[in-house]
């Protein structure tokens, strides 16, 4: 197996990871993780080089804002919400932000 994955038995559902040197895996490292706290990478960095996650809280000056995916306005994709309303559509221009944590930080197993 090469890669990353998710595997689900129908009670647990596991993070498979990737080994570095891109060889088969003689003995798998599973983790067991909470399904709603899996978040998709949006193909961003943030101003330290950290990948930016849907559901990342993420400081962009003085705002916090939320990293979500779907219908915003008058386009869909990738967006940052704050609690004064969407912050626009998220694109480099992100990149100056900063991931300060995550909407689950609080959920435990």
């Amino acid at each position: 197996m090469y890669g990353t994955g998710i595997y689900n038995d129908g009670v647990n559902t596991w993070l498979i990871l990737s080994n570095d040197n891109k060889k088969p895996f003689v003995q798998l490292e599973s983790l067991i993780v909470i399904p709603e706290t899996v978040g998709q990478f949006t193909g961003l960095h943030d101003i330290n080089g950290k990948r930016i996650f849907e559901g990342d809280i993420l400081q962009v000056y003085n705002y916090k804002c939320v990293v979500k995916f779907g219908i915003h306005e008058a386009n869909n994709g990738w967006y940052a919400e704050s609690d004064g309303g969407i912050m626009g559509e998220l694109n480099n221009s992100f990149e100056i932000a900063e991931i300060i944590g995550t909407i689950h930080d609080e959920v435990t197993p």
